[in-house]
């Protein structure tokens, strides 16, 4: 971290878990437009059981190595 930093610092308390990716997941708002990939909602929504795991493994690593990669 930077020697400036002033926030507070994150324990595990603050990671991604499945139930929390998988709670947003399910509260998001259905028939809106999809994105420039042209993936929406429900797409996430009715994926594999598993994706709410993948997702939040795939969170913590972006956050652990502290790299988001580029959308290209």
């Amino acid at each position: 971290m930077r020697s400036v930093y002033s926030g507070c610092l994150l324990d595990d308390d603050h990671l991604f878990e499945t139930k929390l990716v998988k709670k947003i997941v399910y509260e998001m708002k259905k028939g809106k437009a999809p994105d420039i990939d042209g993936l929406s909602v429900e797409h996430l929504l009715y994926s594999h059981p598993s994706f709410p795991f993948i997702l939040s493994k795939f969170f913590k690593l972006i956050f652990f190595c502290r790299y988001v990669p580029l959308g290209i």
